[in-house]
């Protein structure tokens, strides 16, 4: 499946976010090969490119498009990980990395026999 993938990244601290790092703060899309068995370690694959995260200040964001990102499907579940790289100054790093599970749509069908 193809899809548009749109991130909002937020700092919640009390600091700007990425103001005195040395390496920039990037993020990245993954889908995982496990597709949607949370039971075993994740084997991530790329999906989308690096892009870069601004300096945030305080209880700001930002929103981060994918374009074109392609998704596989597990037991009628598509899974994408969006994960910030380059937060080695941070001190929590337990939400570095969120992972969402989307449905397709159910198809109806037309009653009118067309």
């Amino acid at each position: 499946m193809r899809a548009r993938i749109k991130v909002k990244v937020t700092n919640t601290g009390v600091s700007p976010a990425n103001a005195l790092g040395v390496q920039p703060t990037t993020a990245r899309l993954f889908w995982n090969a496990q597709g949607a068995n949370t039971a075993v370690s994740p084997d991530y694959i790329e999906a989308g490119g690096a892009q870069a995260v601004p300096t945030l200040p305080s209880l700001s964001h930002t929103t981060l498009v994918w374009e074109e990102v392609i998704l596989t499907e597990d037991r009628g579940l598509f899974g994408v990980t969006a994960r910030l790289e380059g937060t080695n100054d941070e001190v929590n790093h337990n939400n570095d990395e969120a992972t969402r599970y989307f449905r397709l749509p159910p198809v109806r069908r037309s009653n009118r026999g067309d």
